[in-house]
């Protein structure tokens, strides 16, 4: 019997550039090939990629619940912690530098990670490592270069070397914040999981709407107390 994984990779589509391919292989035009030179270049085409991940697998979709512990981690802790905290090595400091680890990784990872795009003609879903390379530099990879930057680090080591001044510590402690911009890739991760999970909009919708409304009180409380400390 046939997983319903494998029955899934088997009808996925995919988009083939027959002129592309002919030129690579034999360099010459599709139309002067010969029927088995055609076929063979077709199921080379066709032929399963083992350095892709198929999104909606268990495996997959285990990590992506470690990046959205490491979201929830950054969401309240890191506002937290630009607020009221000094840089100091200490246990939270190590936890910020597994949780920068692990956004790493996931960054590998979006580079052999399949993908659907809206395109002018419909959804289109990308299986090819140039493709999946190209979209990813184009939609999330600056965003995720400067969340994953160690900040707290380099506060540390202008605090510890007396090489900033109050105000530029200050800068660097709040530039931290950026990376607050991962959190709002999980709406992607949730998405994958409403269509595995078959949650009802209405009910996804409300999860949503409490999640944005308990994330931005503590971002507001965290504000006021920046305020209340400067």
């Amino acid at each position: 019997m046939v997983s319903s994984k494998h029955k899934r990779e088997a009808l996925v589509p995919k988009t083939l550039r027959l002129d592309e391919l002919a030129w690579q292989k034999f360099g010459c035009r599709w139309s002067s090939l010969g029927m088995p030179q055609q076929a063979a270049l077709i199921a080379d085409a066709l032929a399963a990629n083992p350095f892709l991940i198929d999104p909606h697998t268990e495996k997959k979709m285990m990590w992506d619940l470690v990046v959205v512990m490491c979201m929830v981690f950054t969401a309240f802790v890191t506002p937290y912690e630009v607020s009221f905290l000094e840089t100091q090595v200490n246990g939270i400091f190590y936890v910020n530098r597994l949780v920068d680890l692990c956004f790493v990784i996931d960054m590998v990872l979006m580079f052999c990670t399949k993908t659907d795009v809206v395109t002018p003609h419909g959804v289109q879903f990308l299986s090819s490592p140039r493709d999946i390379a190209r979209h990813y530099m184009k939609t999330w990879f600056v965003w995720d270069c400067i969340s994953v930057f160690p900040y707290d680090s380099l506060a540390l080591f202008l605090a510890l070397d007396n090489l900033g001044s109050l105000k530029i510590l200050r800068v660097v402690r709040l530039s931290r914040l950026v990376k607050l911009a991962r959190v709002f890739r999980a709406s992607r991760v949730m998405q994958a999981w409403q269509d595995v999970l078959a949650i009802p909009f209405a009910e996804m919708q409300l999860i949503r709407f409490a999640t944005v409304l308990v994330c931005c009180s503590h971002w507001m409380a965290c504000i006021w107390g920046i305020c209340g400390t400067t």
